[in-house]
């Protein structure tokens, strides 16, 4: 059976919606004035009134909690990627010049794994008697895991998901196939906080 919310209770999803009665006005094409007589229990709204006010509500509450946002939305365009041929030196000339800490691995226009400060730290005591060759060996020696590929249109719940699972980063790529984006943790911290 559907219940029908008093007042008050609109009121309250308002707010947490984190709307004005004029911008709830606008978004149902109801009045302010009506949406204030229904908050006040001043008035006894048609259940297709209260409907649209709710629909609306709803749809809010579910952009604010980033339920609407794609991958495609908090992604960062440019990635920083290095190919499997060049050397450890050089990710990590990348990595200190764009503060970042990990590397997608290319292959051509393929990706094919991903190194991380992380790993490059676990591997360097094998390299303590001769660090130039740490410094000289090809990152492709050196893979130590891989970023999930998801499309533009994936949610945003997935991605969580992905990168609560341990991935250092998921790419994001075109209907094409071609990588457009890369995904942190600190993108979703940051997207979210702007909500």
């Amino acid at each position: 059976m559907f219940s029908i919310p008093s007042g008050e209770e609109v009121k309250n999803l308002r707010k947490r919606a984190n709307l004005t009665q004029k911008e709830l006005a606008e978004k149902t094409g109801l009045s302010q004035g009506l949406i204030a007589k229904i908050e006040n229990n001043t008035v006894d709204p048609k259940a297709s009134t209260l409907r649209k006010i709710l629909n609306v509500l709803e749809n809010e509450m579910k952009v604010k909690q980033g339920h609407d946002m794609k991958a495609c939305d908090i992604m960062t365009k440019k990635v920083i990627s290095i190919n499997h041929d060049e050397t450890v030196r050089r990710a990590l000339e990348l990595m200190t010049a764009y503060s970042i800490s990990q590397l997608p691995v290319m292959k051509g226009d393929k990706t094919i794994g991903a190194i991380d400060e992380e790993s490059l730290l676990q591997a360097l005591p094998k390299f303590l008697g001769n660090p130039k060759k740490f410094y000289d060996t090809k990152v492709d020696k050196m893979i130590s895991t891989y970023f999930p590929i998801v499309p533009e249109e994936t949610g945003l719940d997935e991605v969580i998901n992905l990168l609560s699972r341990g991935h250092k980063g998921v790419l994001v790529s075109n209907k094409e196939g071609r990588i457009v984006g890369i995904i942190t943790k600190i993108d979703v911290l940051n997207a979210l906080g702007k909500r």
